[in-house]
């Protein structure tokens, strides 16, 4: 039997505007199967996040400075344990860029938090169905969870 935080899916943002972040973050906090592990506002602080946290899921605000979104996507897919990769574009030619460059989905600034919620389920399944499960590719074990590893700046209660 798993636990509920192996049933998690852990996910992070990477937008350029914290309050979208923040909006985001309680957003998804309302579901009980994701996890929100940190937020990045540019390149350099995702890049340091992905070195400590094992998302599942990652949303990427297509203009996240720093670093051309093209190539950290294809950075983010070498990782050992590729996230799935929700790109969050302004414009049309955006989305279409984003695929091409190897995100797993993408969505439009102006659509709805329905589409948006699509997609992170759509992508869930996706990735359980590739892994097994998002913990085993994670690694999570009983003694992982027992250390108290802190992911986003809180210590886990």
């Amino acid at each position: 039997m798993r636990s509920e935080k192996e049933e998690q899916m852990h996910v992070v943002l990477a937008v350029q505007q914290r309050d979208l972040g923040l909006a985001l973050q309680l957003y998804l906090d309302a579901e009980p199967d994701l996890f929100v592990v940190g937020m990045a506002t540019e390149a350099a602080s995702l890049r340091a996040l992905l070195r400590t946290a094992s998302p599942d899921l990652i949303i990427l605000n297509w203009d996240l400075p720093g670093y051309a979104a093209s190539h950290l996507l294809a950075e983010i897919k070498r990782v050992r344990s590729s996230p799935q990769i929700i790109v969050l574009g302004r414009d049309k030619g955006a989305r279409q860029e984003a695929l091409a460059a190897g995100a797993d989905a993408s969505v439009l600034s102006g659509d709805s938090p329905v589409d948006l919620m699509a997609a992170i389920r759509e992508s869930r399944d996706q990735h359980r169905d590739d892994t097994g499960t998002a913990a085993a590719l994670r690694g999570d074990t009983p003694q992982a969870a027992a250390s108290g590893q802190i992911l986003d700046g809180r210590e886990e209660e």
